[in-house]
């Protein structure tokens, strides 16, 4: 558990599935609070499907398991309706994008949240930075100066997250690991914990 876990070595963050259709995270904040424990949430879009950008007529290119999803299917969508119906609404009103809403919301949910949308694209890329101006939108000024903070450093963090998954897919990632592994014992420590100490540095 995240305490037992905190007693042996501080946390310093937990990453965890966390969006506006993945809310059982919300059952962590309060550890993470009492423990000051930051959360680095993954799939902040829902795998894309929070962009609005797909329909039940969306056609995924071959090797994009999306396309297996029963979130993307025709019934998917229909029952998640709301929520697009919700984010567009919201988009339109604040002249963003469905993705920089999706974002804003999470964000505003706690000054501690981090999110690490993917994407191989820059423009993608610029358009989630961009987050950060809706963000007032949903939370006072105090919680706002926590979060402008975190923001600060969120271009470093998706370049960062990037480079990770880049190593992941050429299999670096498990090599420098074992490496950094073998290296670390020699000092008590884990190769394990190599990606939590670059981040926090």
């Amino acid at each position: 558990t995240i305490r037992r876990a905190h007693a042996v070595c501080p946390v310093t963050a937990v990453q965890n599935i966390y969006s506006m259709l993945e809310r059982d995270t919300e059952n962590l904040f309060p550890v993470l609070e009492e423990l000051n424990i930051g959360l680095v949430t993954h799939c902040p879009l829902a795998k894309g499907f929070l962009t609005a950008a797909y329909d039940k007529n969306a056609v995924f290119p071959e090797g994009d398991w999306r396309g297996r999803m029963e979130l993307f299917t025709e019934d998917g969508i229909r029952r998640h309706q709301a929520v697009l119906d919700l984010i567009q609404s919201k988009a339109a009103e604040k002249h963003a994008t469905p993705a920089q809403i999706s974002l804003a919301w999470l964000m505003g949910k706690k000054p501690w949240i981090v999110p690490i949308p993917g994407t191989r694209k820059m423009e993608r890329m610029m358009e989630n930075g961009g987050a950060a101006a809706w963000a007032t939108g949903f939370v006072g000024d105090g919680v706002l100066g926590g979060i402008f903070a975190v923001l600060g450093f969120l271009p470093q963090i998706l370049v960062l997250f990037m480079f990770f998954s880049l190593l992941e897919d050429t299999g670096y990632m498990a090599r420098i690991a074992f490496v950094l592994d073998r290296l670390f014992r020699k000092f008590g420590l884990s190769g394990r914990a190599f990606m939590p100490m670059i981040m926090g540095f």
